[in-house]
């Protein structure tokens, strides 16, 4: 709240990705409610200018609007939106007490209905809603990662490959994108360090486990250490060793890609569950991409080492003939006070 350049940017993509539902179909609308504070005076400022200019048919095309957790904070700040409201948009609006009540409202007897609905709620409104419920707040680390994956898991589109999978985790997907984004990969190094600073490394531990965003100010080292942790603390590693040990035995050639890929196929088809398969596949394609990324930065240091040495040639040649004729200069210029006489 109190950066306006990041509420802007918050509420151009909120704006931009509704107009491509609200314009077109009707749609429910589902607010969380996390502890934000609608008494801010930027935050009320962009509201206003939003019901201002939003068209009608966001409103006539709106079927519901769900309010999960709402307490009496949130219920007395809205009632600053009302002279905003239409008395239709108004009676649209439903307050929930819990993810499953609200899976049942919106999707009666349709178990599948209710999955796919839940699942889109991050981990920290699953978290809100079991101590709202006093229940136990799931967590993240040592979770079976089916288990991880059916409950809380996120759909990735990669655009760089192209790449779809399915139920990712979402600490998982958080981390390897702030990586790639923030181009970390000459902080893999510093994993196998003992200097990586211990409240950064237990703050981010918690966040992951927690579900909640990461902040900006995060090293990358400790990042790499919080990947780490997390494909560690799994009850079932991705991988084992008997794949290696299956490689090893087939004493495959260098230059047998064919046979390779044939093998890794039906290995990830014939003997890992999906969900180990994809998460398996996804962390594979980000350390490629993190090592693609090095080698181009390494040639990229080398092409400029040889710029640079080329700029120092030069430079060293032009001072070596300026140097050249100042000398010639002087070697013709009069004494003092005499002419100048030519030199054969």
């Amino acid at each position: 709240l109190d950066d306006p350049e990041a509420m802007d940017y918050a509420f151009e993509f909120i704006l931009l990705k509704l107009d491509r539902i609200a314009m077109h179909h009707k749609y429910m609308f589902v607010y969380c409610c996390m502890g934000l504070d609608w008494t801010h005076a930027e935050l009320v400022k962009r509201m206003r200018l939003a019901f201002d200019i939003l068209p009608r048919r966001y409103g006539k095309h709106l079927r519901k609007c769900f309010v999960l957790h709402a307490n009496m904070g949130f219920r007395m700040s809205s009632w600053l939106f009302m002279p905003k409201m239409s008395a239709g948009l108004a009676e649209k609006i439903q307050y929930i007490q819990s993810i499953e009540d609200l899976c049942q409202v919106a999707h009666p007897n349709n178990d599948k209905g209710h999955e796919d609905l839940s699942r889109k709620f991050l981990l920290a409104t699953h978290r809100q809603d079991a101590v709202h419920n006093h229940r136990a707040p799931p967590v993240t680390f040592g979770i079976p990662l089916r288990q991880l994956c059916s409950y809380h898991g996120v759909d990735f589109f990669d655009v760089g490959t192209g790449k779809y999978f399915r139920h990712l985790p979402p600490s998982v997907v958080s981390v390897c994108e702030v990586l790639q984004r923030e181009g970390g990969d000459a902080d893999f190094g510093a994993l196998f360090e003992s200097n990586i600073g211990g409240a950064a490394i237990y703050g981010l531990v918690e966040t992951l486990d927690h579900g909640m965003p990461l902040e900006r100010d995060v090293p990358c080292s400790a990042l790499w250490c919080g990947l780490k942790v997390m494909l560690d603390c799994m009850p079932q590693p991705l991988l084992t060793f008997q794949c290696l040990d299956e490689m090893k035995r087939r004493d495959f050639k260098p230059g047998e890609r064919e046979a390779m890929k044939s093998f890794l196929v039906d290995i990830f088809k014939s003997n890992l569950p999906p969900e180990h398969a994809y998460v398996a596949l996804y962390v594979a394609m980000f350390l490629r991409g993190m090592c693609g990324l090095a080698a181009a930065k390494k040639d990229d240091m080398r092409h400029l080492h040889v710029a640079a040495t080329k700029i120092q040639a030069r430079v060293r040649r032009s001072l070596l003939v300026k140097s050249a004729g100042h000398g010639r200069h002087r070697k013709h210029a009069p004494a003092r006070g005499g002419q100048l006489t030519p030199q054969l």
